[in-house]
């Protein structure tokens, strides 16, 4: 077992498993989407669109997240990096 994330609980340490985490995300997107399954009549009656048009919306928008996520992560870190770098040349007194 991978175990990850230390935890301190009066002064003791325990470590959490990392599946533990992944068991967490699918639960919170199963929420999401059980809550979101409950307030699709009152948005669609509201927008005054059909239930479809509402799922059409949601469907399309958790396709363009699934593209555009790797591209949009990988600019996530490589602008990590680049402040890191200069956070460690303005600690070790270099000038970019």
């Amino acid at each position: 077992m991978i175990n990850a994330l230390p935890r301190h609980i009066n002064g003791t340490s325990i470590r959490v498993p990392v599946h533990v985490l992944g068991i967490s995300q699918i639960i919170s997107y199963g929420l999401l989407f059980y809550n979101f399954a409950q307030l699709k009549a009152p948005l669609s009656e509201k927008l005054g669109v059909a239930h479809a048009d509402i799922l059409l919306g949601v469907t399309g928008a958790m396709v363009l997240q699934a593209l555009l996520s790797p591209r949009i992560g990988s600019w996530v870190m490589i602008a990590m990096v680049r402040c890191m770098c200069l956070l460690l040349d303005f600690s070790l007194g270099r000038q970019a």
